[in-house]
C-alpha cells in the first residue's frame, strides 16, 4: 500500500466522525428554544408570581433574567423590588448599589434604594438617596410620599403631613398616600382631620 491510499484510509472515518459531530450539534442548536422566547417566558413567570404574590419565585426568576443579560438595569431593577417585597431588603440595596457603581443613577434606582434601606430600618441612608432622587423627579409622588414616612418614623409628623400633601398635590387620591397620611393622623390621635 503506498503512503497515500494509507493516509486516505486513516482519514476517511475521521472525517466521517467529523461530519457527524457537526450534524449533531446542528440538531441541537434546532432543538434550543431562542434566547428572547427564553426571556419572554421567564419575564412572563415572573410578573405572573409578582401578581400572586409570590416575590420569592418572582425575584429567582429575575435573577436567572439577570444572569442572562447582567447589563439589563431593567431587570435588575426588578429583582430588587421582588427581593424587598420577599424580604431581603439588605440583599436589593446590595444588588442596586452594585449596579449603580460607576454610573450616575437614575431617580427609579435612588427611590428602589431607599426604599431597600428604609425596609431595612436605615433612615438617614434613604433619606439621602431621597434626596438625591428628588431633583431628578421633581414630580415624582412617591419621593413625596416616603419623605412623609420617614418623617413619621423621626416622629415629625407636622413635617409628613406636608409631604403628604405635596404627594396628593401630584396624584390626587393616591391610596397610598391616603393610607400613609391616615397612619400618620393615627399615630398622633388626629383622627378627625
Amino acid at each position: 500500500m503506498s503512503f497515500p491510499t494509507v493516509a486516505v484510509r486513516l482519514l476517511l472515518p475521521c472525517v466521517a466522525l467529523l461530519l457527524a459531530a457537526c450534524a449533531t450539534e446542528l440538531d441541537q442548536e434546532k432543538r434550543l428554544l431562542p434566547k428572547s422566547l427564553i426571556s419572554d417566558s421567564l419575564m412572563s413567570a415572573a410578573a405572573h408570581a409578582e401578581a400572586s404574590g409570590d416575590f420569592r419565585s418572582a425575584a429567582a426568576h429575575y435573577r436567572t433574567l439577570l444572569e442572562r443579560s447582567p447589563k439589563d438595569r431593567r431587570v435588575a431593577l426588578r429583582l430588587a423590588r421582588a427581593m424587598r417585597l420577599a424580604g431581603d431588603s439588605r440583599q436589593a440595596a446590595a444588588l442596586l448599589e452594585q449596579i449603580s457603581r460607576g454610573e450616575k443613577p437614575g431617580a427609579d434606582v435612588l427611590i428602589e434604594l431607599a426604599k431597600a434601606y428604609l425596609s431595612s430600618d436605615q433612615l438617614p441612608v434613604a433619606l439621602r438617596y431621597l434626596n438625591q432622587a428628588e431633583p431628578l423627579a421633581p414630580d415624582n409622588w412617591e419621593i413625596m410620599s416616603l419623605l412623609g414616612v420617614i418623617h413619621d418614623y423621626q416622629g415629625a409628623n407636622a413635617e409628613a403631613r406636608d409631604y403628604y400633601a405635596g404627594a396628593l398635590a401630584l396624584s390626587p387620591d393616591n391610596s397610598s398616600v391616603l393610607n400613609n397620611l391616615g397612619l400618620s393622623l393615627a399615630m398622633t390621635g388626629d383622627l378627625d382631620a
